[in-house]
């Protein structure tokens, strides 16, 4: 928001383990294993920066859930305090698990 680098601290985080491999390499598997299964703000954070918050807004509209915007990544505070929050509903939610849930919003690879 302000060109500051961001930083989140260990504790606004539900997942700890990611933070100690800082440093080594993660595959995309495992960071998206760590969001969906540990709820790992960090790997959301990594995985949005890696391939750009428009870019996943765009995909999940193109999924058919139209409202969804991401903006940014979570716990982003000065973002927030700006006004700047991402934002869904409960059913672009439905409309993405459902994708996923049939196979369709994914890739196997």
């Amino acid at each position: 928001v302000d060109s500051s680098r961001y930083q989140m601290d260990i504790n606004e985080d539900s997942e700890g383990e990611l933070y100690e491999q800082i440093g080594q390499k993660r595959t995309i598997r495992q960071l998206i294993h760590d969001m969906i299964t540990m709820s790992s703000n960090l790997a959301t954070n990594i995985l949005i920066e890696k391939v750009g918050a428009q870019n996943v807004t765009q995909t999940m509209r193109s999924y058919g859930a139209d409202s969804i915007k991401v903006l940014r990544g979570v716990e982003d505070i000065k973002a927030y305090e700006r006004g700047l929050s991402n934002r869904t509903t409960a059913l672009d939610e439905s409309i993405i698990y459902e994708r996923l849930g049939r196979g369709e919003a994914v890739n196997k690879d």
